[in-house]
């Protein structure tokens, strides 16, 4: 299709997200979409039917009929939608939520014989714009929301390989985890070799299972208690906004102190070890019944509070992903208490590998000592950001089903444990050498992870913060901007980069005498990778043109020249 303007013609643009136009230059034409700059020097990608000519928008010349004359007597209407509207300016997001709110009404009738039935459906679109002021005084913007009532839509673009994949999916993640705590022993710990499993009953125990209700009882309590401050996550569907109380990391340091004093009064903590095997079984077990319940609850949920990635109507894949988006009881948000408790359990296992390894040799080594205060680091820097984590797209689009439950309450925890569960088996001596250069590995890993998630953070936040100056962007016509500069200038997801070196720092101090240690890393970084692929295919369809140029400007995906 021929371009209707070229680069350098003056046009008049539809300012995104409202029914104004103002004079506008063409900078850049790319598939019938136009990359626009206003007067005020703020640059949008818009599509065709944004973009029109200066002369369509020309005054029409009044006839001189005396007919048509104004009367004389007639003055003009002061009202406010006659007053001309200022021109758009970049800092000029309002200081106080805006709502506006638009009904459609779509009239059907029907003539059967001389009857006529008149029906009408309305449906609600609200916008909201808000821009508050935090207690440093830097101002956050927040871009407009559309939120329409009604049911959320069926979800068309199924992920994680559709029903045949989540059955897969099902049945291998827990084989596998299984697999790693029955096959490395204390005889052996290869892949190679047959792993003899027990009797079922030997899997689970009483006691066992009862601490580890007795646990989520512990931090359901703990997350009911006034210890944190409360903070709003993003706007829902029905136009109201999640409310949170951060208190994962208060609940993580009562939990520690707690197995520390334990420790002092010498009970047997290091238990958690020794019946690994039996706590792995039971938190299995209570993740296939918890994805159970919340799918029925989730079935007499409001249409609105669904997940939109989880709304398919195929019943093993809405399980899977998660049929309800945010699911409550009273005070309690099943999402984030799972978060929360995945680092929790995973430092209360680090912990009694730990105390194991002391408990056989009297002093730690090394190895273990790295790996655990990585483990542990994460673990605090994670509920340290968790106000944040509820802006992350698969917070706002995936729901809490078995994908959710059971990483984190067993695959999470227990994947990452199994790395100091492999070194009180068979210990790592390291030299001065090594450690120096674990230690920087770890340091550089986290580095680029929390560097580059507080750089894209901040920016979203308010792309106009003054310190943010330096930062090159793209606009899109989603009214959104993507970053080509910073972190984000050296490749398209330097966060992915940041976990994949940090699941590396997490098995290094393992060596490479087994491969096992290294098994649940290897499945991290390639879920990392269709991460990606399922990232870029997304961004493509959203942006269109603009990330074309995107991933001209960034050329590598996830490791700088090599990926």
């Amino acid at each position: 299709m021929p371009q209707r303007h070229k680069v350098g013609d003056t046009v008049m643009a539809r300012w995104p997200g409202s029914k104004l136009w103002f004079p506008a230059s063409v900078i850049g034409t790319v598939d019938n979409k136009y990359t626009v700059k206003f007067e005020d020097g703020s640059e949008f990608e818009l599509d065709a039917k944004s973009v029109n000519t200066e002369v369509s928008f020309r005054p029409r010349s009044r006839s001189r009929s005396p007919a048509r004359r104004r009367s004389t007597g007639r003055r003009r209407s002061k009202s406010p939608s006659r007053r001309r509207s200022p021109s758009p300016k970049r800092q000029g997001s309002p200081a106080r939520r805006n709502t506006t709110e638009t009904k459609k009404e779509v009239l059907i009738t029907s003539t059967p014989k001389s009857t006529v039935t008149k029906t009408i459906v309305s449906e609600t679109t609200r916008t909201y714009i808000t821009r508050s002021v935090s207690k440093k005084g830097e101002g956050t913007i927040e871009l407009p929301v559309d939120v329409r009532s009604g049911r959320v839509p069926k979800t068309r673009d199924l992920g994680f390989g559709g029903s045949i994949g989540c059955i897969l999916a099902t049945l291998l993640y827990p084989v596998l985890i299984f697999y790693l705590y029955v096959a490395c022993n204390r005889k052996s710990c290869s892949i190679l070799e047959k792993p003899t499993f027990a009797a079922p009953s030997e899997y689970f125990d009483t006691q066992a299972s009862l601490q580890y209700l007795g646990l989520i009882l512990f931090l359901a309590i703990l997350s009911m208690l006034p210890l944190g401050q409360v903070f709003e996550g993003p706007i829902m569907r029905n136009g109201q906004r999640m409310i949170y109380r951060k208190n994962g990391l208060c609940m993580l340091i009562i939990t520690v102190s707690a197995f520390c004093i334990a420790a002092w009064y010498e009970v047997p903590v290091t238990a958690v070890h020794d019946h690994c095997l039996q706590y792995l079984s039971i938190s299995v077990v209570i993740s296939c019944l918890l994805s159970l319940v919340l799918y029925v609850k989730a079935r007499i949920a409001p249409g609105n509070a669904l997940a939109p990635q989880g709304n398919s109507g195929k019943i093993i894949y809405d399980m899977f992903a998660g049929h309800e988006l945010h699911p409550r009881l009273k005070m309690i948000d099943f999402k984030m208490f799972m978060y929360r408790m995945s680092f929790i359990s995973m430092v209360l296992l680090t912990l009694s590998n730990v105390g194991k390894m002391c408990e056989n040799g009297g002093q730690p080594s090394a190895a273990i000592l790295l790996a655990s205060a990585l483990q542990c680091w994460y673990a605090l820097d994670s509920l340290w950001y968790e106000d944040r984590v509820v802006f992350t797209s698969y917070f706002q689009e995936y729901g809490c089903g078995f994908d959710h439950t059971f990483g984190c309450l067993t695959m999470m925890p227990f994947g990452l444990a199994f790395t100091t569960q492999y070194l009180v088996l068979y210990s790592v001596e390291l030299q001065s050498l090594k450690i120096a250069a674990l230690l920087l590995t770890q340091l550089v890993a986290m580095a680029v992870y929390r560097l580059s998630n507080s750089q894209k953070w901040d920016f979203r936040q308010n792309p106009y913060n003054p310190k943010l100056a330096h930062l090159e962007s793209i606009a899109t016509s989603a009214e959104t901007r993507l970053l080509v500069s910073g972190w984000w200038g050296l490749v398209r997801h330097p966060n992915y980069l940041g976990s994949i070196l940090l699941s590396i720092a997490w098995s290094l101090p393992c060596g490479f005498s087994h491969i096992l240690p290294w098994l649940y890393t290897i499945l991290g970084v390639c879920n990392t990778v269709c991460q990606e692929r399922n990232d870029y295919d997304k961004c493509k369809r959203k942006y269109g043109a603009a990330w074309a140029r995107y991933c001209q400007k960034v050329k590598y995906r996830l490791v700088p020249f090599l990926y």
